[in-house]
């Protein structure tokens, strides 16, 4: 994945001239995220599916407990830690025209399979297919996922693209001149 994902920034670098390597400062996403997401589930759906939990996935069940268990000033930080992080990724982008990197945070993973943990440590399946997109509908900036190839296992991998706020042509401009560097239409994973 992480090879596809530099295959590309190679690419690009070709004909975008500059590029350096950089990341924004940012709290992990899903801290600032989790807490809105558990209320907004809890204020839309408890009272929806009150009786029929059981017929709810582990998330959606344990998404909408946690949201119903937050308070008034936990729902209130939750926001204030929203703005601060859009406060630094506006920063972040006082410097750079786009961000590029990963849409996951690990390779796609075949249908049904649930990945429980990566290079030694368990991760949150859920998260971590998220985990680098959650960011950006935080921060209400527009992104692009452009497909870079496959990994080891033919699985499809993908790099994002995000721009500024408000500077959505910018992003379609660098994935359409990524997909022109790479193209990938017709690229296909087996299909054993």
């Amino acid at each position: 994945m992480l090879a596809n994902a530099r295959r590309a920034v190679a690419a690009l670098g070709e004909v975008a001239g500059s590029l350096e390597e950089a990341a924004p400062t940012i709290d992990e996403p899903l801290r600032v995220y989790g807490p809105i997401s558990s209320a907004g589930a809890a204020a839309n759906y408890a009272e929806a599916v009150a009786g029929s939990e059981s017929d709810l996935t582990d998330y959606a069940r344990s998404n909408i407990e946690r949201g119903a268990a937050l308070s008034g000033p936990d729902v209130a930080k939750a926001y204030a830690n929203v703005d601060r992080f859009r406060a630094r990724m506006r920063a972040f982008f006082d410097d750079y025209d786009v961000l590029l990197m990963p849409t996951l945070a690990r390779g796609a993973y075949p249908h049904g399979e649930i990945i429980r943990e990566i290079e030694g440590q368990r991760i949150n399946a859920f998260a971590l297919s998220i985990l680098y997109t959650t960011a950006f509908s935080l921060t209400q900036q527009p992104a692009a996922s452009v497909p870079t190839g496959f990994d080891e296992n033919g699985m499809p991998t993908a790099i994002q693209i995000v721009g500024r706020r408000g500077a959505d042509a910018t992003v379609f401009r660098v994935a359409a001149a990524l997909e022109e560097s790479l193209p990938w239409a017709d690229a296909q994973p087996p299909l054993d």
